[in-house]
């Protein structure tokens, strides 16, 4: 049958997924990754530079990704906050532009702030991301030139870092929301006392937001943005190779000509550190109410390390869980709209299982309800209740092939559609790949994996 027909049986894979390629790159131990083609670095500095081959989705624009290697994680107990602090300030003032220019320029060729030029920072890192045309020449090598100003230029001065407090000290108000604050909770509860996750918390305290110094600003800044330790990441409608060309003229400046503070050489970039969350001595139970709240939710998580995807072993192990949360899912929906669970009344609107990843160093198997009022332990009885039954007997047979049959559409409908795939879900792929150390097969090869492994996955399994 053709690609482009999605009413087929499981088992009639179209002529893409069974090619050769396809089924040699199960018996390797690793694939050739997209990111190959790529992904390369800049000598002088060491930056990785991944640059995609041209994207058309969305016509005339272009996604550029700056990733730090860094985030709350490697901050000591007095400077807990300032990695968000600095991400702030690199919108603030930098060596070329003056009181928050940046957002100005980005403003003036069409890249509004927040929904086309914004940051974020968590635990492990800080990325920054613009979203802007490339319709007229010399857009993107200037807004190239904004991410170098967040790599290597940040102004921390006195003068702006008072300014910036008052916008960091509100986001922190507003971290302390009912939502917020059960996140809180849910870490604390996930890791344990004195879990360096616990302690590190990206948005900080407020204590230190008020109080710290822009010296100690600076010494993070300059130990941190190693250019060992950061990407840029391009992505969209536009010359790959020239781009390419403008990243490494940009990027590849002396260590000397960074900054009036001298960085760490190169052989000397910061490691990043990975911190593990401990085992937990049986069962762990917390619950939280908070005032605010007007819905509950369960879960239930059963830890354990996070693990790269890199081989293909681990896409397989990835398939198998998404059938699991498939099948299981959907055994749930079709419970509850026959009807309540054991005879009883009905207790949730909605129930599912998923694979999570709340933290860096964790992937655990979650189970989540959404327990109608007042119905929250006998919600919670019945989603257990089924958890045991999949653990004593499985699942039937046709549950795992409608399971097959919805995934392997979504392989099709991938593959099919992979011209209008949007830049950013590139970009972030790539930007995991650097920081996650993910591998970054593609659309196609990904696809053409996927559709060699789902038919080998059994019931049992």
């Amino acid at each position: 049958m053709a690609v482009g027909t999605h009413s087929r049986c499981v088992g009639e894979w179209p002529d893409v997924f069974r090619s050769p390629d396809a089924r040699q790159a199960y018996k390797l131990q690793r694939w050739d990754c997209w990111h190959s083609q790529v992904c390369g670095s800049i000598a002088a500095v060491c930056c990785d530079c991944c640059v995609c081959p041209r994207n058309r989705e969305p016509k005339s624009r272009a996604e550029l990704f700056l990733a730090v290697g860094f985030g709350s994680l490697v901050e000591e107990e007095e400077e807990r906050g300032i990695a968000h602090i600095i991400e702030h300030l690199g919108f603030s003032a930098t060596k070329a532009y003056e009181n928050h220019a940046i957002v100005k320029f980005l403003e003036s060729i069409g890249a509004p702030f927040g929904a086309c030029q914004n940051a974020y920072t968590s635990f492990d890192r800080t990325v920054y991301t613009l979203h802007v045309p490339t319709d007229k020449e010399g857009l993107v090598e200037e807004s190239l030139k904004v991410l170098r100003e967040f790599a290597y230029f940040t102004r921390i001065s006195d003068e702006d870092l008072e300014k910036e407090r008052k916008v960091v000290l509100e986001e922190w108000r507003e971290s302390r929301s009912a939502q917020g604050r059960l996140s809180e909770r849910y870490i604390q509860a996930l890791c344990g006392a004195g879990c360096r996750y616990c302690e590190r918390l990206p948005i900080g305290k407020e204590d230190v937001i008020r109080s710290v110094s822009s010296q100690t600003l600076r010494h993070f800044y300059q130990k941190f943005y190693h250019p060992a330790r950061m990407a840029i990441v391009a992505v969209g409608d536009f010359d790959e190779s020239l781009v390419e060309m403008q990243i490494k003229e940009l990027f590849d400046i002396p260590p000397e000509e960074i900054s009036p503070l001298p960085r760490c050489p190169v052989a000397a970039a910061p490691e990043r550190p990975r911190y593990a969350v401990p085992n937990s001595e049986g069962v762990r139970v917390a619950s939280s109410t908070d005032p605010e709240l007007s819905f509950a939710q369960s879960m239930i998580d059963c830890k354990r390390p996070r693990t790269p995807v890199r081989l293909v072993r681990d896409v397989r192990r990835r398939i198998t869980e998404d059938l699991f949360h498939r099948a299981f899912s959907a055994r749930l929906l079709r419970l509850t709209l026959q009807g309540p669970l054991e005879g009883g009344p009905r207790d949730f609107f909605s129930a599912g299982t998923d694979t999570s990843d709340p933290l860096p160093a964790l992937s655990p198997l979650s189970a989540s309800l959404a327990p109608l009022p007042g119905r929250v332990r006998p919600a919670l009885a019945g989603l257990l209740r089924e958890l045991e039954r999949i653990r004593r007997f499985g699942f039937h047979g046709a549950e795992v092939l409608r399971a097959k049959r919805s995934m392997l559409a979504e392989f099709e409908e991938e593959y099919i559609e992979r011209e209008q795939r949007p830049s950013d879900g590139f970009a972030e792929e790539l930007t995991s790949f650097f920081l996650d150390e993910d591998h970054a097969p593609g659309v196609v090869d990904r696809a053409r994996l996927g559709s060699v492994l789902l038919p080998q996955i059994s019931v049992e399994e």
